[in-house]
């Protein structure tokens, strides 16, 4: 057992200890650098490559509903708590509702639970992220245009990758090549 969550949890923990041994080594980590390659090109491209070569069935369906419950569920339990604490809800309700879970959750899935794992937590981060641009950023800034959420590429890529999968069809091989080749990088990126 103790072999098998060190196969789990040693790629996650290796790889965020390689950044941080690198920036205390006083060595240039540009992280506004990462986290753009991150947002517009990796995580989209990783959303799009998984998400358009999947069986979609009612379970996944299911599980996406499940996710936006639980949203549902964590703003229903946190505002009353915020409340009671005195604390100002408009700040602190989208940080109870949507996790930040892609750093270490997708690859903690992937190796916990294979690609049918990755699947899963796509799926949630998908969800959870459209949310986020949407009713998390609402929540903060109390704008409800929906700028910000046309403004996010991994809405694009999911997009993309539903209308393949509503035609019944995989993308082009060099598209999924070049999607699988690009969304590769953004665990680790993410871990560093």
């Amino acid at each position: 057992m103790f072999f098998e969550i060190l196969a789990i949890m040693a790629p996650v923990v290796l790889i965020a200890g390689l950044g941080a041994v690198w920036t205390q080594r006083g060595r240039d980590f540009d992280t506004t650098l990462v986290t753009n390659i991150v947002y517009y090109f990796g995580a989209p491209a990783l959303v799009f490559s998984t998400l358009s070569v999947i069986e979609f069935d009612a379970a996944l369906g299911r599980f996406a509903l499940a996710a936006v419950a639980s949203f549902v569920g964590f703003a229903v339990l946190g505002a009353p708590i915020l409340l009671a604490l005195k604390m100002p809800v408009r700040t602190y309700l989208s940080t109870l509702m949507f996790p930040n879970m892609g750093n270490m959750g997708l690859p903690i899935c992937l190796f916990a639970f294979g690609e049918a794992g990755l699947v899963l937590a796509v799926i949630y981060f998908s969800v959870a992220a459209v949310a986020h641009y949407t009713i998390g950023v609402w929540l903060l800034s109390g704008e409800t245009t929906p700028t910000r959420l046309l403004k996010t590429p991994l809405v694009y890529a999911a997009g993309a990758a539903l209308i393949f999968q509503g035609f019944g069809t995989t993308p082009p091989d060099w598209l999924a090549n070049t999607a699988s080749l690009m969304g590769g990088m953004t665990i680790p990126l993410l871990l560093l």
